[in-house]
């Protein structure tokens, strides 16, 4: 096997960097270092287009990145999406709902053009602030016939859980909510997207349009949102810092923390076995 037949994804916050200090140099050098010998590296994140396009300047990521929870797979050399899916008009009587229901719960509707906010509160701030990218103040009004690829609902971790609580009992029996999926990606964020659409349907979709076989995906993750990956990929990785429950059901764990560079451990294995 040579490095080019396999799909090396990795999530991105607490496994390829850690907010604030960045993506370690040790995984920049051998990510771009990888992908001039020809394998494939690429990031499978909840980050939107924006807050990945932050770093590609530095680390070159040698296929389409998947964005989004998997509703954008994006090509950054040639600036374009090369898959996406979006959510239906019910997404918005859907999320002024759940603005009446929590008064105070931060919105941002993401694109591959940005992230819109009709409600903005102390978590989204901090969420646009730590990911170096801008937000836009707007009306229901102003974004109405505009199309987008998720939501993202952000409150303190309390509100969270009972936001969750409150879709759970309203999933099963409500129209409005026939059209989506939801994930829980962070202690103080919960997603809507468009259905069917996860961190895994992306990874299989991706190594279809590069035509490399499921098998030889190799997906590195940290926390509960990077299981669908798993599940998908055909070898998994924890980090060594990620949360027990995932390291408990990964192929294997890295021996390097996140910022000691685990993603470049991983890479130089690959090497390592394609050159025996």
């Amino acid at each position: 096997m040579k490095i080019s037949d396999y799909l090396v994804l990795t999530d991105m916050d607490n496994t390829l960097l850690k907010v604030p200090n960045g993506i370690p140099e040790i995984n920049i050098k051998k990510i771009n270092e990888y992908g001039s010998k020809g394998g494939h590296v690429t990031c499978c994140t909840g980050r939107s287009v924006d807050a990945v396009r932050h770093f590609t300047d530095e680390v070159h990521f040698s296929a389409p990145g998947i964005t989004c929870n998997g509703a954008v797979i994006y090509d950054f050399t040639e600036n374009k999406p090369v898959f996406q899916m979006t959510v239906t008009d019910n997404i918005f009587p859907l999320v002024r709902q759940i603005m009446d229901a929590f008064p105070g719960i931060g919105v941002e509707f993401h694109n591959c053009d940005g992230i819109f906010s009709p409600q903005v509160n102390d978590q989204v701030k901090s969420h646009c602030a730590d990911e170096f990218i801008p937000y836009y103040e707007v009306t229901f009004e102003e974004i109405r016939n505009v199309i987008f690829n998720k939501v993202l609902l952000a409150a303190p971790e309390e509100t969270i859980n009972h936001l969750m609580e409150y879709i759970d009992s309203h999933r099963d029996n409500d129209p409005l909510y026939a059209d989506f999926d939801f994930a829980h990606s962070s202690t103080i964020y919960y997603e809507i997207l468009p259905r069917g659409v996860s961190k895994g349907f992306a990874v299989k979709k991706l190594a279809e349009i590069m035509g490399i076989d499921i098998a030889n995906t190799i997906a590195i993750g940290d926390y509960f949102n990077d299981i669908d990956m798993f599940n998908a990929s055909g070898y998994t990785i924890s980090v060594a810092d990620a949360i027990e429950e995932i390291r408990n059901i990964t192929d294997m764990t890295t021996k390097r923390t996140c910022m000691e560079g685990a993603v470049c451990e991983v890479l130089e294995m690959i090497e390592s076995r394609c050159s025996e």
